[in-house]
Order: structure tokens, then sequence, then C-alpha cells
């Protein structure tokens, strides 16, 4: 059954991300490298495919755990579409749409066992990333915000002697599949044309439960914060080429990750809810775009 609801979320939450994807007005050239092939309505525009292959480490956190969690290492791998406009006579915004696949443990490099041992962690997300930046040199550099729905599971290995309020908590997220939410402040490269370079934190939400009318709210509230500082922010990036993209990414990734904050403790905050799981990764991808 939860299972089944994280599902159903994370499908709810796919149409939001198209919605957006598709909603958002364009003006770049109707000539397209991916014009006239199955899904082009979601890359409108001047998308090149790209391929990263990526390594980090993930350290797993829920506030009301008094047992130490671990800290595993992750690998991940991701493609998609990725378009940099120019902008203005200066600078690129970036539009970047992928799906990628983490898997991680505590045995790999930058692993670190808690109270237990033998913990696995895997991913699966769709995610978007945008921003502005420069062409400096032999690269173009971007500082972008990025979202991501995903679905999440977790092998709790061998606890030892942990508390009854411990024990069910894990119970909630051992061997299951749970729906899950994060944002991503980072930075993403293309260096001479091809070589593509991507580096973040990611903070997930990772949810026990979905309580759909719940969780739709407070996901709307957060969405519609991140719309309405974007909209000013955009303004600052049209009459500022200095200041401009460094506080769009300040301004977007500060209400993206004060939600995202206040989800730690309540997970459908602003209404009184459980306090979930969350996961801090601190990830650096590398790999070619075409």
């Amino acid at each position: 059954m939860r299972t089944a609801c994280s599902v159903g979320g994370l499908f709810c939450a796919l149409a939001l991300l198209t919605l957006t994807a598709v909603a958002q007005e364009s003006d770049t050239q109707i000539d397209s490298p991916t014009e006239g092939r199955p899904f082009d309505w979601l890359t409108m525009g001047n998308f090149r495919p790209y391929i990263e292959a990526g390594y980090g480490a993930t350290i797993l956190d829920q506030k009301l755990f008094a047992a130490e969690l671990p800290t595993l290492g992750v690998a991940e791998l991701r493609f998609g579409y990725r378009e940099m406009k120019p902008y203005k006579s200066w600078g690129y915004k970036l539009d970047d749409r992928s799906l990628s696949g983490s898997y991680g443990t505590t045995q790999m490099p930058f692993g670190k066992s808690g109270s237990g041992e033998g913990e696995k962690y895997w991913r699966v997300a769709a995610a978007r990333k945008d921003g502005y930046g420069y062409d400096i040199a032999i690269a173009k550099f971007i500082l972008h915000h990025g979202y991501s729905f995903s679905l999440t599971g977790l092998s709790a290995g061998s606890y030892g002697t942990i508390s009854t309020a411990d024990s069910a908590i894990m119970q909630r997220y051992d061997g299951r599949t749970n729906f899950s939410l994060s944002t991503e402040p980072g930075i993403t490269a293309e260096v001479l044309g091809f070589l593509s370079v991507s580096a973040g934190y990611e903070a997930t939400v990772v949810y026990p439960r979905v309580v759909f009318p719940q969780w739709f709210v407070s996901y709307l509230l957060a969405s519609s914060s991140i719309v309405l500082v974007s909209g000013f922010a955009d303004d600052i990036v049209n009459l500022s080429p200095v200041l401009g993209p460094a506080l769009y990414f300040f301004l977007r990734n500060a209400v993206a990750l004060a939600f995202a904050y206040a989800w730690r403790s309540d997970m459908n905050w602003i209404f009184p809810s459980e306090t979930p799981l969350m996961t801090h990764l601190v990830k650096l991808n590398v790999g070619i775009q075409f």
C-alpha cells in the first residue's frame, strides 16, 4: 500500500514537473537537434543530449533517530538533455532535464557505518536544473538551482540494540520504496564544447508515507514561493550582468532550502506531520555532451 501511494505521489509530482516545463515561455530557435523525435515537446529548443557518471557521499539524517546513522558512498549515472542558451550579450541561461539512478553503501569510498552495519541505498529520479552564468575562456559556467522527484529505497543492514522508537522509525524505510523530493544548489559547466561537469549539494526529503492533500498544499506553497522569488531574481539578472547570476542562484536556493529544512521536522509543513528521513548528498559528475 505504501509503495502504491509512493508511486501515485511520484506520478502526480512528475505531472507537475512536466507542466512546468511545457508552460515555460521559450524564445529559442524553432530548428532543434531534437525536432521530430519522440517526446520532442519536452525538449523544444536547442537541447543537446548528455551522459554523466558521478560519485559522492550522502549522510542519512532523521531528527528523532537517537542512534548514529551512516554516511554512504554513492555512485550515480545521469542522462538527459541540456540547453545553454545565449542570454543577451554577456551570458548563458541553463535548462537541464534528466533522469538518474544512484546506488550507495557504507563499504564504498567515503562511506562510514553508524550504529549499524551493511546499510545500502538506491534512488531513481527525474530532475530539472536552471540558472544563469558566463562563458569564461574554454568553458561555460552556470550557477544552478535544481529539483527532482524520485523513488528511494533503503536497506538498514544489521543494527544492534536500539530503542523501540528508533526501531519503529527504521521500519518505515527498511526494505521499502519511498517517494522523495530533492533540491540542489550547484554549478554546471560545459568545457571545450563537449565535456560535461556538474557539482552540487542535494538535500532530499524521503517521505515515510504520502498524505496527498497535505503534501500537495505544502509543495504548492514551496513551488509558488520559488516562482515568485524567481521573477524578482530574473529582473535583477536582466539589469545586472555582474551580480545577477549569483543573486538568482542565492535567492532561489535560499527559498528552496528553507522549505527543505522546514520539511525536516514536519514533512508536510505548514501542517503538523511526521518527521521524515533526509539525505544530504555532496557529489561531482563528469560526462560527455553530444
